[in-house]
């Protein structure tokens, strides 16, 4: 069950998302709301991202990127039993949430509306974002499993060659790929 303050106190998501996680037995906890602003700031300084940008996928310069309308589904091969915590853009709501177990984290999402999020972990070893665009992002450890993702598929394209844009349009040491990502192995 989720634990933490009272619903009436925090954002709109992270209230779907406590919503969600009492929905499916889900053990969530609300960061105090200075843990979360401290973890966006390392977050942007511990993965170069550029402080400038709304959004934080749109200034993630050295991710590693799909295109899949489903990839948020995908996140549990990553995340596994490990505890996760799930963030937003400061713009949506400033809140942050840590769930005990990673793989209860799709199974909140499935129960949810649809909204952008950020995920990582205690160590911050990783980001890994889903966004409108339906574009699965990581960087940290998260960008090789996504380069995996993409090499599983087959659709594997460098852009490294490119200017400093965001993940959107691919930028600078961005590997992108199209389309579903079928998992059968």
């Amino acid at each position: 069950m989720s634990e933490g303050k009272p619903m009436g106190t925090h954002g709109r998501l992270v209230k779907e998302v406590l919503i969600a996680a009492n929905e499916i037995g889900a053990q969530v906890a609300v960061l105090p709301k200075d843990s979360s602003k401290a973890l966006h700031e390392e977050l942007l300084t511990r993965f170069s991202i550029r402080k400038s940008m709304t959004r934080i996928w749109e200034g993630m310069a050295n991710a590693a990127v799909v295109r899949d309308p489903n990839g948020w589904r995908l996140i549990s091969e990553f995340l596994k039993e490990a505890p996760v915590i799930m963030l937003f853009d400061i713009v949506d709501d400033s809140g942050a949430l840590r769930f005990e177990r990673g793989s209860d984290v799709t199974q909140v999402l499935a129960a949810s509306v649809g909204f952008e999020f950020y995920l990582t972990n205690d160590s911050i070893e990783y980001i890994l974002a889903f966004n409108h665009h339906d574009f699965l992002i990581g960087d940290g450890s998260a960008r090789q499993w996504i380069i995996g993702l993409v090499a599983h598929k087959g659709d594997r394209r460098d852009t490294s060659e490119r200017g400093n844009e965001t993940p959107e349009a691919a930028g600078s040491g961005v590997v992108v790929g199209e389309g579903s990502v079928e998992r059968g192995d």
